[in-house]
């Protein structure tokens, strides 16, 4: 059964994310993951935009949602799929494209390296914070650091040697701690 992400959003239970795909009436075209936080109106709830790349460059995507997994498609050769690992946990993973993850930018919103395949997003204008491990692929921060913020706050990710990448994203509080989450991303759908 396939539903429709500009209608339902994608997430799981107990979760306080969702992927939602945008119009373009309310924010801009395309898919993002927001949180679900709190309640104010102020409050801009688009924590990533999810922007298909091919040659560094945007490529347009079909969304198609199932229960239990977004997939982005360009191309029979060229897709991007997501699924909820956890309630805080969620793995990305591509092949024939990359991705570009944009991120709000606000007062003491930044993102930096954070160990060995890991970077932290720290987005206080959202209430919340992230840490991305890349799994496979190849990942290039970019956001400079500029007074009390950066001035973007992006990520983007392309494929390895074999054509692939994936990443997981992990919602925390304070002080992330690794999971030992070893689960194959197919047992995630």
């Amino acid at each position: 059964m396939t539903l429709d992400p500009k209608r339902i959003p994608f997430s799981r239970r107990g979760s306080y994310l969702a992927f939602s795909e945008s119009d373009g009436r309310w924010s801009k075209v395309g898919v993002f993951l927001r949180t679900l936080h709190g309640f104010q109106r102020s409050l801009d709830r688009n924590v990533f935009r999810f922007i298909p790349q091919s040659g560094g460059k945007e490529i347009p995507v079909k969304v198609r949602q199932t229960a239990s997994l977004l997939t982005l498609t360009a191309d029979p050769r060229r897709r991007m799929e997501i699924v909820f690992a956890g309630p805080k946990i969620v793995r990305v993973r591509g092949k024939g494209l990359g991705l570009c993850l944009d991120a709000p930018t606000g007062d003491y919103n930044y993102a930096r390296p954070a160990g060995a395949g890991c970077w932290e997003f720290n987005l206080a204008s959202q209430n919340i914070q992230f840490m991305l491990r890349v799994r496979s692929g190849c990942g290039v921060l970019d956001a400079p650091w500029e007074e009390k913020a950066a001035v973007r706050v992006g990520f983007e990710i392309a494929p390895d040697e074999t054509g692939g990448w994936e990443i997981e994203l992990h919602e925390f509080v304070a002080g992330w701690k690794p999971t030992p989450n070893v689960r194959d991303f197919d047992a995630c759908v």
